[in-house]
């Protein structure tokens, strides 16, 4: 188990060359806007975070990280746990950060001292009256993500990159059709979903939230280490 974070290290290390330049982008991104306009364009930090996962499987097909493994003494179960520990742990980041920076733009109110057309001063303020939707939107980004990329790293290594592609598309492709299914069946309706999503903005949920999406990765990174190991046999 010690193993396990010098591997995490090692990812990290991997994508930053990608992940750092896109993290930074979208943080200056979003936070100027955050702080100004609305608490929700923090969410872009996700799609930043996201880069330190996507550039993983290319970089490491490039330069024969497989068998770089099979030199080192580390046990292949410990290479795919700390890989899905490592998207839990990308996310958590993202998700703290967004939650913190939402505090603080809610604390500032940098927008009072800026002098805006009364149609979108309005608006700002609507955006900035509480931080329940951007609490939500947090919760539920946060645990979407760790189950999609922990089901495409799943994917991937028990499939190959080779097919990776063809999952992703197949996955969207899923998205956008119980996306569409659900707006025609509630399209004479003023709510996005014909039931209520629950709220997620008290501590003990977003512990709750946290909790689970740990428990998604690892049961991925589970069942990947599973499937790998009777395929070595």
């Amino acid at each position: 188990m010690k193993e396990i974070p010098k591997i995490m290290k090692f990812d990290f290390i991997t994508a930053s060359s990608y992940g750092i330049p896109a993290i930074i982008a979208f943080f200056l991104l979003s936070v100027p806007f955050g702080m100004i306009l609305s608490p929700l364009t923090f969410l872009f930090i996700f799609l930043g975070s996201s880069f330190f996962i996507f550039s993983l499987a290319p970089t490491a097909e490039k330069n024969n990280f497989n068998k770089l493994y099979g030199v080192l003494p580390i046990q292949r179960k410990n290479i795919t746990r700390a890989r899905f520990l490592y998207i839990f742990l990308l996310f958590f980041t993202a998700e703290i950060a967004v939650l913190l920076l939402t505090k603080i733009s809610f604390s500032l109110n940098l927008w009072s001292y800026i002098n805006f057309e009364n149609s979108i001063k309005q608006k700002i303020i609507v955006a900035f009256e509480s931080t329940d939707l951007t609490v939500n939107l947090t919760e539920y980004i946060f645990l979407g993500f760790c189950l999609i990329f922990s089901y495409l790293e799943m994917a991937e290594q028990i499939g190959g990159l080779e097919n990776l592609a063809k999952i992703l598309l197949i996955t969207i492709t899923i998205i956008v059709g119980i996306i569409a299914i659900v707006s025609i069946i509630n399209a004479k309706n003023d709510n996005l979903f014909p039931f209520n999503l629950p709220e997620l903005t008290s501590l003990p949920k977003i512990i709750a939230v946290n909790i689970i999406a740990l428990i998604i990765c690892l049961l991925f990174g589970e069942i990947t280490k599973c499937s790998l190991v009777k395929r070595e046999l």
